[in-house]
């Protein structure tokens, strides 16, 4: 964990994170994992943070509103926003309101993955489908894609003929997530 090279350190939060911390105390995990939120490589911030999730480690909620709000990587922004807001869905209530994209992507994903029906997380998410803006119909698309959402399968159609390449790329991706299990609905697609 104190190597110089990201790739091992990612290695070794892997592999503690895969085989139960191998014996290793809890308190003690806890301790090595957090103190990588600092590392100077997001490749590791993020480990560490899929490991925190993964093992079900508690963390401070002050710790998860700094990455929120202060790392410069979205995806770190938006998987502590998603942690943080799955653990306390009163922070990720007040995260559907800032600015940051990944920030909200992410306090959507950690609503809606504890409580399917969170009201705030889904008029969030139904504000983001109507923006016409590229990245919000990106960001819807992925997070259809992500938790399934099957009550979204017209946006994923309608988003085969945006004029934008990546939304149309999104919205393959959508699709092939299997949001549509009923094969004729593939099809229609």
């Amino acid at each position: 964990l104190s190597s110089d090279k990201p790739k091992e350190v990612i290695n070794a939060v892997e592999w503690l994170s895969s085989t139960h911390a191998h014996g290793v105390p809890h308190t003690k995990l806890h301790d090595y994992i957090t103190e990588l939120f600092t590392h100077r490589d997001d490749q590791v911030r993020l480990a560490a943070l899929e490991a925190v999730d993964k093992l079900g480690l508690e963390l401070k909620t002050a710790q998860l509103r700094k990455l929120t709000a202060e790392d410069y990587s979205p995806l770190i922004r938006e998987v502590a926003a998603r942690i943080v807001s799955k653990n306390a869905p009163s922070i990720g209530n007040e995260l559907l309101y800032r600015p940051d994209m990944a920030v909200r992507k992410g306090a959507i994903l950690g609503l809606l993955s504890g409580e399917p029906n969170h009201s705030f997380a889904l008029t969030a998410l139904e504000a983001m489908r109507q923006n016409s803006n590229a990245n919000s119909q990106l960001a819807t698309l992925t997070i259809v894609r992500s938790l399934k959402l099957t009550r979204y399968i017209d946006f994923v159609k309608e988003s085969f003929g945006h004029p934008v390449a990546e939304v149309v790329g999104g919205a393959h991706v959508a699709a092939g997530a299997r949001i549509i299990k009923d094969h004729a609905a593939r099809r229609a697609l």
